[in-house]
């Protein structure tokens, strides 16, 4: 079972935007995981991978800085063989 209903996918320079879908996210009573800590982290991609194993969905905060992100589209794409992977399993 996941250990959260959302992963946000974002650019740090889209902060305010981010904080802004936090707050509904909050209000709804939304479980979420955003990486407000990893600053400095030794273990930073491992972290991100596992959060996103853990996240029923990715919700991707679309912008010109998240977009020309080498990390965020990591992150998409890691999202993306996830569900690829879990598409491809029996019923």
């Amino acid at each position: 079972m996941a250990k959260y209903d959302v992963f946000i996918s974002y650019s740090r320079k889209d902060k305010v935007i981010a904080d802004k879908l936090c707050k509904e996210f909050d209000k709804e009573g939304i479980i979420y995981w955003i990486d407000r800590n990893l600053y400095g982290s030794s273990n930073f991609i491992t972290e991100i991978a596992n959060n996103i194993l853990d996240s029923h969905i990715v919700v991707f905060i679309a912008s010109h800085h998240s977009a020309s992100s080498q990390w965020t589209q990591k992150e998409i794409l890691f999202a993306q063989k996830k569900q690829q992977k879990n598409n491809s399993l029996p019923s």
